[in-house]
C-alpha cells in the first residue's frame, strides 16, 4: 500500500470544502498549492473532500499538509502570488 491509503486508515476528521469547477481541477492536477478561506475550521482536518458546486458533486479529495491561520497581510507575506489571488480592478465580484 502506498502511504496516502495507509494515511487513510489514521484519519480522525475530515471536512467537504465548495469549491469551483476550476478550482477543483488545479487543486487535483497539483498546480494550486494554497487555498484561502476567512476562517478556519475548529478541528484540523487531515482529510478534505472536494465539493464541485459548479457539478453539484464531490469530485475528489486529498490530504491537508497544514493549515496557517494569520491576518491577511501575515498570509500574503507566506504565500504571496503562490496564492493566485488573481483580480482585475475593480475585482470581478463587484459587479
Amino acid at each position: 500500500m502506498n502511504n496516502a491509503i495507509n494515511d487513510l486508515f489514521e484519519i480522525d476528521f475530515s471536512i467537504l470544502l465548495s469549491i469551483k469547477s476550476v478550482h477543483a481541477n488545479r487543486i487535483l492536477n497539483g498546480t494550486k498549492h494554497f487555498e484561502l478561506r476567512k476562517s478556519a475550521p475548529k478541528n484540523t482536518p487531515r482529510l478534505v473532500f472536494l465539493y464541485d458546486t459548479d457539478l453539484a458533486a464531490i469530485t475528489g479529495w486529498f490530504l491537508l499538509k497544514s493549515i496557517d491561520i494569520g491576518t491577511p497581510k501575515q498570509i500574503w507575506e507566506k504565500v504571496g502570488v503562490r496564492a493566485c489571488l488573481l483580480y482585475t480592478s475593480p475585482s470581478p465580484r463587484d459587479s
